[in-house]
């Protein structure tokens, strides 16, 4: 399901395809650190008349031209290193998409699995009640019950009749949202229980070194770089920028002697920008990339105390399951044996079926929870796992 989800998951392949946009666009602004060469050739024709005569002529040129701009202040770098980071974030941002809907499509394949795992208890159930239902049916037709007994028998076995129906219904809203989250929309499931073993979970106290293997936090960290060289880039606004260019070629009517002595000609220059006054522009533009910058920092700070906070609840949950297991384990044997009691003391007419029925309900109860908790422990380990970013 996993391996369908990354191929098929169009939150993932959106994910991807901003990772890539973002190379490119690192691509752009790190071809303006290097000079830029072009060369430009042409050809000419031309024809006069005076006096009835008639003079052409034919002009040739080739040339080209090198330009280049001094990063003195830093514009350009800062600029580069800013969108390179961008773009990482963008790769982080990527693999946290991969990580949430794996998760996604665990917590559904168990919650179907789950699902599954009831719907057993409940066939069983019903295949008891209508057994106590035949029972009682049984015993009403020699007079040692009451017509009571029976529609009780028969109320509870509805019951669980429309539980059942209930289950499966949920089950196929599971399915369905399974079947986006992996992009395959006529995605069918077979009924099974699945159960697997619980994953070894880390301990309570985990050092926050594991927590730098989340993505988010690494995306956030990214971020909070950029908006660092994006303030350097609009602080070096401020300063003039300086070109440097030079070109070279030659002109001649004849393409002979394009290349030679005569024809030649280049030339040397450069060209400052100095910004005079710009009505408070630049310094306005720095005072926005400033504040950007506070906003990611906060933003950062928040991701961390998101990531704890998710790891600490992944682990109660974790713990929390575990200390309930042998108590349920406790609850479902003695209700089993209550229930097996209540029913031969019912088959000798020594209790009421009210007594067989409350039993009934406390071994279903049992059972549910039991269920509960099997997948209970596997939910919350998949949690714990992409809480520490795995």
């Amino acid at each position: 399901m996993i391996g369908l989800a990354n191929a098929h998951n169009q939150d993932i392949a959106v994910s991807l395809s901003q990772y890539d946009k973002a190379l490119a666009v690192l691509g752009a602004t790190r071809s303006n650190e290097l000079p830029s060469l072009t060369v430009n050739a042409g050809s000419t024709r031309e024809s006069t008349n005076t006096a009835n005569k008639r003079d052409r002529s034919s002009t040739h040129s080739a040339s080209g031209l090198a330009s280049f701009e001094l990063d003195m202040w830093g514009r350009l770098s800062n600029a580069t290193k800013a969108n390179a980071q961008t773009a990482e974030a963008a790769r982080e941002y990527s693999r946290h998409t991969q990580n949430l809907i794996r998760n996604a499509v665990i917590q559904q394949y168990w919650s179907i699995r789950q699902l599954d795992a009831l719907g057993e208890v409940i066939a069983k159930q019903i295949e008891a009640r209508r057994q106590q239902l035949t029972i009682s049916e049984q015993k009403l037709a020699f007079g040692v019950t009451s017509e009571l007994d029976v529609q009780q028998a028969k109320a509870d076995l509805a019951s669980l009749e429309r539980s059942r129906i209930s289950t499966k219904t949920s089950r196929e809203g599971y399915q369905q949202s399974l079947a986006i989250l992996v992009g395959i929309p006529d995605l069918t499931l077979s009924a099974g229980t699945g159960i697997a073993e619980p994953l070894m979970a880390p301990t309570m106290g985990l050092p926050s070194l594991l927590l730098q293997q989340r993505p988010d936090i690494k995306q956030a960290e990214n971020q909070l770089q950029a908006a660092g060289f994006d303030v350097a880039v609009a602080r070096a606004a401020l300063f003039p920028s300086i070109g440097l260019s030079a070109q070279g070629g030659g002109r001649s009517a004849s393409l002979s002697s394009l290349t030679g002595a005569g024809s030649s000609f280049w030339t040397l220059g450069y060209t400052l920008d100095l910004p005079l006054f710009d009505g408070g522009l630049r310094l306005s533009q720095i005072d926005q990339a400033k504040a950007a910058q506070r906003e990611v920092a906060a933003l950062y700070q928040k991701t961390i105390l998101t990531a704890f906070a998710d790891v600490n609840q992944a682990l109660i949950e974790t713990e929390g399951w575990n200390k309930q297991t042998p108590w349920m384990q406790d609850e479902l044997s003695a209700a089993q044996k209550a229930m097996d009691f209540a029913l031969r003391k019912y088959a000798v007419g020594t209790v009421d079926y009210s007594t067989v029925l409350d039993t009934q309900k406390s071994l279903l109860d049992a059972e549910k929870s039991s269920v509960e908790i099997r997948y209970g422990k596997l939910i919350s380990q998949a949690n714990l796992y992409y809480a520490l970013g795995f």
